[in-house]
């Protein structure tokens, strides 16, 4: 499966059909790895990834609040990751480590400490 998404950039489904016939696993079963783990991706992602850190520090701070707004101002439908034009993924992360600028969002390589939405639309 890492193959697979260092390959085409995330799991497309025909890919994940064919694995599970190769390997004599049950469909639900190659999906229920791809969905349990975080690394995986289901959909092509965007061009500019947004990681909103929702580590402790982060989270107590506003990172959800972050997160919702950033969804909204790209225009990504709940449940989806990536914008209609396929420029933006957002995602939810992990503790990015540099809990005293919480909150933190990451943006392609750049960190944005004290994120907040006016610090978005600059």
């Amino acid at each position: 499966m890492q193959k697979l998404q260092e390959r085409y950039g995330f799991l497309p489904k025909d890919a994940l059909m064919k694995l599970s016939k190769d390997v004599g696993a049950p469909l639900s079963r190659i999906f229920g790895v791809a969905t349990f783990y975080h690394q995986f991706k289901l959909e092509s992602p965007g061009k500019v990834l947004i990681s909103v850190c929702m580590g402790t520090a982060c989270h107590l701070r506003g990172d959800a609040n972050n997160y919702e707004f950033l969804r909204r101002f790209l225009r990504i439908a709940p449940g989806k990751s990536v914008s209609d034009d396929g420029l933006f993924s957002l995602e939810k992360a992990r503790c990015f480590g540099c809990c005293s600028l919480a909150p933190v969002v990451r943006v392609g390589d750049k960190l944005i400490g004290k994120a907040t939405p006016r610090s978005f639309r600059e």
